[in-house]
C-alpha cells in the first residue's frame, strides 16, 4: 500500500432475545488514518453507541462516546506496514470512555487485502490487526474490528473517502447465526467525526 489517506466508517448493529427479554445495540464508529510520505502517521478514532435492554421488571438504556487522537511513525517490513500511534489529544479532541481508565497507544500491523482475498469489494483494502491489546486497560478495539471478511477480525481501511461498513450481529452468546457484513464504498468522505452523525 502506498502512503495516503484511509479511512472506514462502521455501522454496528446487535440484538437478541434472552428468555423475555429483548436487547438491542446501535454503534457508529470511524477511524481516519493518514500516512505521510516521510514516514510520519496521525489518526483519529471515535465511536458512539446507544444500548437498550427491555422486558419483565427490566427497562434501561445507556449511551456512550469516546474520541481519540494519535500521532506516530509507519513503516514498511515485507508485506507488513507497522504503524505505532501514540496518543495525541492535539490530532483530535479527547472524549475520554473512563474517567479512571485512560487510552493507550496502537501499534497496527497492516497488509494490503487484495480484492482477490474475499468476495465483498471491487477493490484492495487496508487491512489491520492490533499488536498490542495487552497494554491496554479496557478493549478500545470494540466495534472498529470487522469479523467474516477473511479469518479472524481486522480493521479495514479504504483509500481516499474511505470505507463504509454495514454489520449486523446476534446479541445472544454464541452467536447462532454468523454475523452479516457488507463493504461499500463510503458514502461521502470519511472525517473525524464521521462517528458523530446519525
Amino acid at each position: 500500500m502506498q502512503p495516503g489517506r484511509y479511512a472506514v466508517d462502521i455501522h454496528k448493529k446487535l440484538s437478541g432475545t434472552h428468555a423475555r427479554n429483548w436487547l438491542s445495540e446501535d454503534s457508529r464508529a470511524s477511524f481516519v488514518l493518514n500516512l505521510d510520505a516521510n514516514g510520519q502517521a496521525d489518526a483519529c478514532r471515535g465511536i458512539r453507541t446507544r444500548s437498550s435492554h427491555s422486558g419483565p421488571g427490566v427497562n434501561s438504556f445507556s449511551s456512550t462516546a469516546h474520541q481519540q487522537g494519535y500521532r506516530g511513525r509507519w513503516e514498511l517490513q515485507g508485506e507488513w506496514l507497522h504503524v505505532t500511534l501514540n496518543v495525541d489529544d492535539g490530532r483530535c479532541g479527547r472524549q475520554q470512555l473512563y474517567e479512571n481508565l485512560a487510552p493507550q497507544r496502537w501499534l497496527l500491523r497492516c497488509r494490503k487485502l487484495e480484492a482477490a482475498e474475499h468476495s465483498r469489494y471491487a477493490e484492495p483494502l487496508l487491512a489491520c490487526t492490533l499488536d498490542n491489546p495487552q497494554e491496554h486497560q479496557y478493549r478500545e478495539s470494540f466495534g472498529y474490528f470487522v469479523p467474516e471478511v477473511i479469518a479472524d477480525e481486522w480493521l479495514l481501511l479504504a483509500p481516499g473517502d474511505g470505507l463504509h461498513v454495514e454489520w449486523l450481529d446476534d446479541s445472544v452468546p454464541p452467536a447462532a447465526n454468523p454475523s452479516q457484513v457488507a463493504l461499500k464504498p463510503a458514502q461521502g468522505r470519511v472525517e473525524d467525526d464521521t462517528w458523530t452523525k446519525q
